[in-house]
């Protein structure tokens, strides 16, 4: 039977994680290659794009959220939000960087 957990559940199982190194809290952390869904939500005016990214980008090992909130984010120093961003934004432009040498 399909239900909220099972769809979730498979979610978490088709998200593809890479491990990175944060210099700026000295740990490793878990990046989420973003969905089409994901990139929809980033197009949009509205909010802080960094911040979505980054919220929806950095996770736990398990692909579920590290942060509980975008307002946790928001309260970070300049420093760490770039730290983030900069991972979550160069492993999502790998797979676009590869289909541009292809063309």
């Amino acid at each position: 039977m399909l239900n909220i957990k099972s769809v979730n559940a498979a979610i978490k199982a088709d998200a593809k994680l890479s491990k990175k190194y944060l210099k700026t809290f000295d740990t490793d952390c878990y990046v989420k290659k973003f969905s089409r869904l994901d990139s929809v939500g980033f197009s949009g005016d509205d909010g802080d794009v960094v911040v979505a990214m980054i919220f929806a980008g950095i996770v736990n090992a398990d692909a579920t959220p590290l942060f509980e909130s975008v307002e946790q984010i928001s309260n970070l120093s300049s420093a760490r939000v770039n730290d983030l961003f900069s991972v979550v934004n160069e492993y999502n432009s790998e797979d676009m960087e590869s289909e541009g040498k292809k063309s």
